[in-house]
């Protein structure tokens, strides 16, 4: 799997319904904390790591937990 060289703050919803996802950023920071702490590499429990423009082919593979990643937005 390849590794991500940069890190992002993300909110991910395991339950594939709104309340679930107002759950995840309501509990983003102390996420990100944890994390910080205590080096979790959320990366090793990922079933497929793909290209954010591979997208539409990664959601059908019918594996247990995908993660997209992408170069970050220059927003500047």
């Amino acid at each position: 799997m390849p590794r991500i060289a940069q890190r992002y703050d993300v909110a991910v919803d395991a339950s594939s319904t709104g309340q679930g996802l107002r759950d995840a950023l309501r509990a983003l920071p102390e996420m990100l904390d944890f994390i910080a702490r205590t080096g979790f590499e959320a990366e090793r429990v990922t079933s497929l790591l793909a290209d954010w423009d591979h997208a539409i082919e990664a959601y059908p593979a019918h594996t247990t937990k995908v993660v997209l990643h992408r170069d970050p937005l220059d927003l500047a």
